[in-house]
């Protein structure tokens, strides 16, 4: 079991009046992840959702968490390194996409209540006009 990377892109029209979301929940078998993600951009774009973000979690990169799960020294260090790969992968695709990373959690940027083996989604809200969004921890995918 490896740990999983949550995307979530979004676009609203400029005055936020209408928004739509997909949260992608990436695995590392998933060689065609940043593909999905960019087709959905186009798709945002055709329904004329222009203001686009994405928010990035998850993606293990410390090894002793690795170790936890009860992998060698060697097993672990080679699974965080690449993650690493894998994030840094996915990152530049998101750039090379002009898609804006509006939060990054991943890797070495997760809060310390999301590191496990966790769920994790998000759920956006409007307060004061503006779209923002939260993390709903331990959410179960159907």
């Amino acid at each position: 079991m490896v740990p999983c990377v949550a995307v979530m892109m979004t676009g609203a029209t400029p005055d936020e009046s209408r928004r739509n979301a997909r949260l992608f929940h990436i695995a590392s078998a998933n060689t065609k992840a940043a593909e999905s993600i960019v087709d959905y951009k186009k798709y945002l774009l055709a329904d004329g959702l222009t203001n686009q973000f994405a928010v990035l979690a998850g993606g293990e990169t410390d090894e002793r968490k690795y170790r936890d799960l009860g992998m060698d020294h060697r097993t672990a260090s080679a699974m965080a390194a690449q993650t690493r790969a894998e994030l840094a992968d996915r990152k530049e695709k998101l750039s090379s996409a002009n898609i804006r990373v509006a939060k990054d959690d991943t890797g070495e940027n997760r809060p310390s209540y999301m590191t496990g083996m966790a769920n994790v989604g998000f759920e956006l809200k409007q307060t004061d006009g503006k779209v923002k969004f939260s993390y709903l921890k331990n959410v179960k995918l159907t």
